[in-house]
């Protein structure tokens, strides 16, 4: 019972956005994506406790092509999913910040953007994922739903 409670106490002094990080510290690892013809995956490192370094590719033969490379990390007491698309946006990065966290749901959203406007990760179990993009919460129906489970 001493343990539950230190357990408990330790939850409640930690800062959310410390707390929410390492919720998100299980993406680590390799993602295959489910029902789709040319394998595609999602593949997070952990650079240090502060930060999170991702990239989705196609294997395309004997090629590995890049889709997307994502930096996600805890700065300033914010949590931000930093995108940079493959021909897409000058190539240029695009941030995402969380706003909301519950039941291992990550709402990521940058309203400037034009598409998408939110970037969503379900944590389902330690080896399902499922993520989606869409046009926030004034479009929620312009959706883009992706399956993953663990590999590695």
């Amino acid at each position: 019972m001493k343990i539950f409670s230190l357990a408990v106490l330790i939850s409640f002094l930690l800062p959310q956005d410390k707390k929410n990080f390492q919720q998100l510290m299980a993406l680590e690892g390799r993602w295959q994506r489910q029902g789709v013809e040319a394998p595609g995956f999602e593949e997070w490192k952990k650079a240090d406790d502060q930060q999170l370094s991702g990239r989705s590719y196609l294997l395309k033969g004997e090629d590995t092509v890049v889709t997307e490379t994502v930096k996600l990390s805890r700065r300033n007491g914010q949590i931000v999913y930093v995108a940079t698309a493959a021909n897409q946006n000058d190539n240029k990065p695009t941030a995402f910040f969380l706003v909301s966290a519950e039941k291992k749901i990550f709402v990521f959203e940058n309203n400037d953007h034009d598409f998408p406007k939110r970037v969503i990760y379900h944590l389902v179990s330690a080896d399902s994922l499922h993520a989606w993009i869409d046009g926030g919460a004034l479009a929620p129906e312009k959706r883009v739903d992706y399956y993953f489970r663990k590999v590695k």
